[in-house]
């Protein structure tokens, strides 16, 4: 008798023994009883985990303990999700080439005295090539992670030392100070061989810190994707030497699923590869890995999935619902929808022992490698199982600002608990009201610490509010009396209400803000009612940020979820349908009104809604079948006809000349083609079968002929309608991986778009299928506008996404607070419309306005205010791309092709007719703007020693002064543009020149430099110029210069993350004037209104700010603009008005700084109100007063 058999009678023998059943047993240990049952006949092996539990339970005095331990466990050559050590070396493939380039890149670094970066995307395979590719070739190496303290992880001086996951000294080391000491220390050691691993997205970060700075920029090692030789060997290599064979076939399979095509694979898939060969392995045919073994793991991203489902179902209902707490507790929830594990305490998710449920879900998911638990701590194997495992993520989106709640008020806590537990760090009012209510819902989540602060909190508040009273209540009594005296105590009874006015608005406006990333248009409601309050910054900044946001109309007839929407195809007239069988009919071009024109009569849910190509008529689907209204005159439809009564339909749609109608049956699986001749009477011309299940999407192509089904089994078919009587067979288009959960064809029917609900997106052009890379998430809608390049996703996370099938990227993101339901556009592409799980549809004005980048985002943005020129440049990108904006719309001019580097900087001359680009190819090059359309290349400039990285025109368009990273800062003459002459170059142990500006009269020229000053050159001798000051202070690098319009001021922004004025009236002695800070990263530019009385400065926190320069010792706050999809590349003005923002990366939104073009939009797109009781949640003491009301 084997181990195995041996367990499982001993298991049954003991349960009879002791009278207990299945399910009797099942409840005690937590596990489910199918799974118990599955042990007893061998067709599980037992874990020792499970062994320990089922003793325990069983009283068995480790009878089970040992039987289990005595089956020899064969090894995996594959480590799944957990990344490769030391110790697996020997089953580490694929990686000689880069390890091998490691070791000599460390060695290089070694004798720099630099530490060596090595970035890479999280998956790319860092923490295995560190482990088990690096750490074998040394003779000596300790590997460390940060965590919250990383100077207490630091072991003695000597070997060579490997940081891995260095990005933790950003997300979880709290203190400033300790995570600067903790880098220092690391350069000291660099001598001895020092290695930072870190997550390519963590750059920035990396960048901000000043003893980082020249090491990233000399010292970093990239970890890519793998070639397809290295996949090979990755695979075949480990299965060789444990001398196992692979099924012919198998391989192929695998890199055609991983996406391993021309454009490489997604680097965060690769431990989903490694996981997929663990699950082929555990099921291999004797020494055989196949292809059904891996087709029953279920594929690349399935295989993780199914394994965590696997492990979720074996648990009975207590610890599931435990491993959802746990899980949700172990996923740091992303503002901006990427979500990353965390590693938590482990007595803050499973504080019990024994039969605990959250125990149990840990051990359960840390056996099948899920989890990995640390002595004190539990954290999820890889971010990859957030991604691949939908029951996770639905969990993610159905509670996410709930999530976010929550992950907020743990930080607050840890600075609570920090500080002594001061009372200056307790929540108070929406923080506490919002945290209130989440525990509220979430009795249970809460640790002690956590009550302690909320009780702290509403102790604090209490007495807030009990002083306010006594001040209200006081001084109205001293008003009574004070009115007798004169009326002077009426006074300071109104200042009291307005500091009470001042404090809400502050409140909800720094609330406002938080939500643009999320729920932009209740952002932009409350932002308003808190500028309407209070004209305090925070109000005021809020409202301006809203306006360059991607900004809906929000509307909201009452329904419980809205399912579907269609717009007319003149953008006129939206209608929506959804779960209470409600359609509305809403007016699409007065965002102001809030109340549809007509509700029809109820029939049952809603699953399809579409106008006629006229848009003349308008078709529903649902539970009662299909019904034909004439919508005309929207305040007076007419109902036309009604189809397939008490009938089930999915979908319908109309053909492009509005002759046919197709619909879609549940039930018998049949699409049914109309002929709409007579629109009172239609006509059944034909029945179409050859879907297994129902079928869930249609589409017609835009010649006609064509009608493209999808259904639940997952197959798309082409029909051809010429003749709708007689369609004949169909040609299958693709098999999908699963049901499809949308489709559509571009306006000029060159492609046809399937989701499916595997996640997977497909294209279809040229009659040839190929799956595009898209976000792992549920797509519910896709459409296109006129561009056939881009479609918009609508997905389950709650995110439009616009996707460039060209460039295989998503170029800009749209936020609603639900899942999106469906989605649809108008004719022109300048309106779409979409629907939400929370009974709510929006409308997005321009939603594709102004996209700029296709092959590489946006890197800077630079603007000539008077011919309201922009020019732009891309990250890694030489090329330099020309627009004209009208400020809400881009012109596509000319593009700069020459250099052979990125671009890193672009000036343009006073008068606009210049244009100078500067290159990490070590040159400057002059352009001809007379026709910017067509732009010419007038001269290069070179002799540069490193990447030239800022450049500045003088006034009158003679001069240009440009910088290096090699610290020089050349002067040339460009009177004759087509010959320039170098004047001079002027060098005094800069380091770096950061930044460059000229004085307003041209006489002055001012550096910003690396070794923290800003030094001012008087240009009198051109050949000769002189330094007149060095101006110091600054405790970093200095990043940008600016003089004011009348030339009396400098402004100098910092790494330091505070921007210093001076005044320069005498240029030999600069007198400081003020110290602004506010920006809590590095700031990046600093620039003069037009007019000189307002500062605009730019910072890696992804915010601008706005400074009031009326006194300019003064300077104080005007507004903070908020960018929540991406950082601010630039700065620049038109009129003094207009600032631009690179959003999502790939696009460009505008600010408006004047607050009452800002309001006037606001509540022109405004729709629904905010309601009653958003109001009460935010302005409890205040009466109901909607604000664009």
């Amino acid at each position: 008798m084997s181990g195995e058999i041996g367990f499982a009678a001993e298991l049954r023998r003991l349960r009879r023994e002791r009278g207990l059943s299945l399910a009797a047993l099942s409840e005690r240990t937590h596990y489910s009883k199918g799974y118990l049952s599955n042990l007893e006949h061998e067709r599980r092996p037992a874990t020792l985990d499970l062994a320990r539990r089922l003793d325990e339970v069983l009283d068995a005095d480790g009878a089970l303990i040992t039987l289990a331990a005595a089956v020899p466990e064969p090894v995996c050559p594959y480590r799944g999700l957990a990344a490769f050590q030391a110790a697996d070396a020997r089953w580490f493939f694929g990686r000689e080439r880069v390890t091998g380039e490691l070791v000599a890149a460390l060695d290089a670094a070694r004798e720099r005295g630099a530490p060596l970066v090595v970035f890479g995307a999280s998956g790319a395979g860092k923490s295995s090539l560190l482990r088990a590719g690096l750490a074998p070739r040394l003779d000596a190496v300790e590997i460390i992670t940060p965590g919250p303290d990383p100077l207490r992880r630091l072991p003695g001086t000597g070997p060579v030392l490997v940081v891995d996951q260095f990005e933790e000294v950003f997300t979880l080391c709290e203190s400033a100070a300790e995570r600067s000491e903790f880098i220092a220390e690391l350069c000291r050691r660099a001598a001895d061989g020092v290695v930072l691993a870190v997550r390519a997205d963590f750059f920035p970060q990396c960048l901000a810190q000043p003893e980082l700075l020249e090491v990233v920029r000399h010292n970093q090692f990239a970890v890519g994707a793998m070639s397809r030789a290295e996949l090979v060997e990755a695979i075949t290599g480990p299965a060789e030497a444990s001398r196992l064979t692979v099924e012919p076939g198998l391989v192929e399979l695998l890199l055609t699923d991983l996406g391993a095509g021309e454009r490489g694979y997604e680097p965060g898939a690769l431990p989903l590869l490694s996981y997929a060969l663990r699950g082929t392995w555990e099921h291999r045919v004797e020494d055989r890995l196949t292809v059904a073994g891996y087709r029953a793991t279920g594929g690349i991203r399935g295989a993780v999935a199914a394994a965590a489902e696997q492990v979720f179902t074996q648990l009975d209902e207590d610890a599931r619902r435990a491993a959802r707490h746990l899980l949700l507790r172990l996923v740091r929830v992303g503002a901006d929808g990427e979500d990353t594990r965390r590693r938590v305490p482990r007595d803050q998710v499973a504080a019990g022992k024994g039969q605990d449920p959250a125990l149990v879900a840990m051990e359960a998911f840390a056996a099948a490698r899920l989890l990995v638990l640390d002595h004190d701590t539990v954290e999820l194997t890889h971010e990859a199982l957030v991604r691949a495992w939908p029951r996770l993520r639905e969990w993610i989106d159905t509670d996410r600002a709930a999530l976010r709640a929550r992950q907020r008020l743990g930080e607050a806590v840890d600075a609570w608990v920090g500080h002594d537990r001061a009372a200056a760090l307790t929540y108070r009012g929406i923080a506490l009201a919002t945290a209130q209510e989440w525990a509220a819902g979430h009795p249970g989540d809460l640790s002690q610490v956590e009550r302690d602060f909320l009780r702290a909190g509403s102790r604090e508040e209490l007495r807030g509010v009990r002083r306010l009273r006594t001040l209200v209540a006081a001084l109205t009594a001293f008003v009574l009396i004070a009115v007798l005296a004169g009326g002077i105590a009426l006074v300071q009874r109104q200042q009291a209400l307005t500091a009470r006015d001042e404090a809400t608005s502050r409140q909800v406006g720094e609330h406002a803000s938080s939500l643009l990333g999320t729920d932009p248009a209740l952002a932009g409601q409350l932002a308003l009612a808190a500028y309407r309050l209070a004209e305090t910054p925070a109000a005021r900044g809020a409202v301006l940020s809203a306006f360059a946001t991607a900004y809906p109309t929000r509307l909201h007839g009452g329904a419980e979820q809205v399912d579907v929407v269609a717009l007319r195809p003149d953008g006129g007239l939206l209608a929506t349908g959804g779960l209470d069988g409600v359609v509305q009919l809403w007016d699409a071009t007065d965002g102001r009104r809030d109340e549809p024109l007509r509700t029809l009569p109820n029939t049952g849910r809603v699953s399809g809604l579409e106008f006629s190509p006229d848009g003349r008529t308008l078709a529903l689907a649902g539970a009662g079948g299909v019904a034909l209204w004439d919508v005309t005159v929207p305040h007076q439809p007419a109902l036309l006809a009604a189809l397939l009564p008490r009938t089930k339909v999915n979908q319908l749609a109309f053909s492009p000349d509005g002759r046919l109608l197709a619909t879609a049956g549940a039930a018998d699986a049949l699409t049914r083609v109309w002929s709409l001749g007579d629109l009172r009477a239609p006509q059944q011309v034909s029945a179409l079968p050859g879907h297994v299940g129902e079928v869930y999407g249609l589409a017609f192509s835009p010649d006609g002929p064509t009608l493209a089904t999808a259904g639940q089994d997952g197959a798309v078919l082409g029909w051809r309608l010429a003749d709708p009587a007689d369609p004949g067979a169909p040609r299958r288009i693709l098999t999908a991986r699963g049901p499809i959960s949308a489709i559509a064809y571009s306006q000029d029917g060159r492609r046809l778009v399937i989701a499916d609900e595997t996640h997977t997106l497909w294209q279809v052009s040229d009659g040839v299928p190929r799956i595009v890379p898209a976000p792992d998430v549920l797509v519910r809608g896709l459409a296109f506008g006129p561009d056939p390049d881009r479609v918009v996703l609508g997905a389950n996370d709650g995110v439009l996404r616009v996707l460039d099938l060209v460039a295989g990227r998503e170029i800009e993101r749209l936020r609603q607070p639900n899942r999106v339901r469906a989605i649809a556009f108008d004719r022109a592409g300048r309106l779409l419309a979409s629907s939400s799980s929370g009974g709510r549809s929006y409308l997005w004005h321009e939603p594709l306005a102004s996209p700029v980048g296709r092959d590489s985002e946006i890197d800077g943005v630079f603007g000539h205010p008077g011919s309201n020129l922009l020019a732009t440049t891309g990250v890694q990108d030489p090329r330099v791309r020309l627009w004209r904006t009208d400020w809400s719309r881009l012109l596509p001019l000319g593009t700069l092709t020459g250099h052979t580097g990125a671009v890193q900087h672009v000036a343009f001359s006073a008068d606009g007719r210049r244009l100078a680009t500067a290159s990490r190819d070590r040159t400057v090059r002059l352009w001809d703007l007379s026709d910017p359309a067509h732009p010419v290349e007038l001269s290069t400039m070179d002799g540069y020693r490193e990447t030239v990285g800022r450049l500045a025109f003088s006034p009158d368009g003679t001069l240009l002064a440009s910088g290096d990273d090699a610290g020089d800062l050349v002067l040339w003459n460009i009177a004759d543009p087509r010959a320039p002459r170098r004047l001079a170059i002027l060098a005094d142990n800069f380091r770096n020149v950061n930044t460059v500006a000229f004085s307003p009269d041209g006489r002055y020229l001012a550096s910003g430099n690396t070794d923290r000053s800003i030094r001012l050159w008087d240009l009198a001798d051109q050949r000769d110029p002189r330094q007149t000051a060095k101006i110091t202070g600054f405790r970093e690098a200095v990043l940008g210069v600016a003089f004011s319009p009348d030339g009396r001021t400098l402004a100098g922004a910092g790494l330091d993350q505070t921007v210093r004025l001076w005044t320069v009236a005498d240029p030999a002695r600069p007198v400081g004037l003020a110290t602004v800070s506010g920006h809590l990263g590095p700031v990046h530019t600093a620039e003069f209104s037009p007019d000189g009385r307002t500062l605009i400065t730019t910072s890696g926190d992804r915010t601008a700010r706005l400074w009031d320069l009326t006194d300019p010792v003064r300077p104080t706050l005007y507004a903070p603009l908020a960018s929540p999809d991406a950082p601010v590349t630039n700065v620049f003005h038109a009129g003094g008005r207009r600032i631009a923002v690179a959003a999502a990366g790939h696009t460009l939104r505008f600010w408006d700084t004047d607050p009452a073009a800002a309001v006037n939009r606001l509540c022109a797109l405004s729709g629904s109100p905010v309601t009653a009781a958003e109001w009460a949640a935010r302005f409890p003491d205040y009466p109901y007063r909607p604000p664009c009301r």
